[in-house]
């Protein structure tokens, strides 16, 4: 992450990703015959712009336990090795995301204790949504089919954003580069929601050692304070080094207005 935990944790050298800017849910395609015509498609796509626009905003400050499960393969992704598994408690307030890493592997964290995170990324809650639908943005957005998704009927559609005015971030031993992505969402065609996003960048130079980048991000109906509000639940996010695959699966739970006395009893894995 490009944002450190506070000292005294230590850090090892990671690929960061940040959006300055899950598992896999198993989604089923629709007929494609039932495909909406040019001007539904722009109804719909304005909605989702709609609701992106205004996403951040709506958000209420809250607090949250971010739970990220670390796994790691050699070259090909297969015969996954567990690694640490991190409790972090998030903070979102004014727009603004604020970790402190409390556990690892569910007993807390010791001072000047080396943390081993290969892996690091930010910007779950919405700003890659915002990003990807901003006008400035200038992304290419396509139709590209409807999905069925955890009972959702949704729309999905197909972006680019080229590197001119990409706002993803990779890093590499302190060395940063904006690079383009490309991704799908995945959203409801009648309020706009946006249930799932994806994002994939491309052209990457070698230096940052990122043969692939896959990252999935679920969003879900939350309450916080008798309020509704669609947030993450889990994302995934998937490393292709050209010589290790690093996977990190990522759960959000526990989630609570935040104030200046709020806590949280942090649970281990992903309960």
């Amino acid at each position: 992450m490009i944002q450190q935990e506070p000292k005294p944790v230590i850090l090892s050298k990671s690929i960061f990703i940040s959006f300055l800017a899950a598992f896999q849910f198993t989604v089923a395609p629709c007929a494609a015959a039932d495909s909406p015509d040019p001007a539904q498609q722009q109804q719909m796509l304005d909605k989702v712009r709609q609701y992106a626009n205004r996403y951040l905003d709506n958000l209420p400050n809250f607090v949250c336990a971010r739970v990220t499960e670390q796994f790691e393969a050699g070259k090909q992704p297969k015969n996954w090795h567990q690694r640490e598994t991190l409790t972090a408690r998030l903070i979102f307030n004014e727009g603004k995301e604020n970790q402190t890493l409390e556990m690892v592997n569910g007993k807390p964290v010791r001072p000047g204790r080396f943390v081993d995170r290969p892996l690091e990324t930010e910007g779950e809650f919405g700003t890659l949504v915002a990003n990807v639908l901003d006008s400035n943005a200038y992304a290419e957005i396509a139709w590209k089919r409807w999905e069925d998704l955890r009972g959702h009927r949704l729309a999905v559609f197909e972006y680019l954003i080229d590197q001119q005015h990409s706002t993803l971030s990779l890093g590499l031993g302190g060395i940063t580069i904006i690079v383009p992505y490309r991704g799908l969402i995945y959203a409801d065609p009648d309020t706009g929601e946006v249930w799932r996003i994806t994002n994939a960048p491309f052209d990457v130079p070698d230096s940052v050692e990122t043969k692939s980048l896959t990252t999935t991000i679920d969003y879900g109906p939350v309450d916080i304070s008798n309020r509704h509000f669609l947030l993450p639940l889990t994302a995934s996010i998937l490393l292709d080094t050209g010589k290790r695959n690093i996977l990190n699966k990522v759960f959000f739970n526990q989630y609570r207005k935040f104030e200046a006395e709020s806590k949280i009893t942090f649970l281990s894995g992903s309960n």
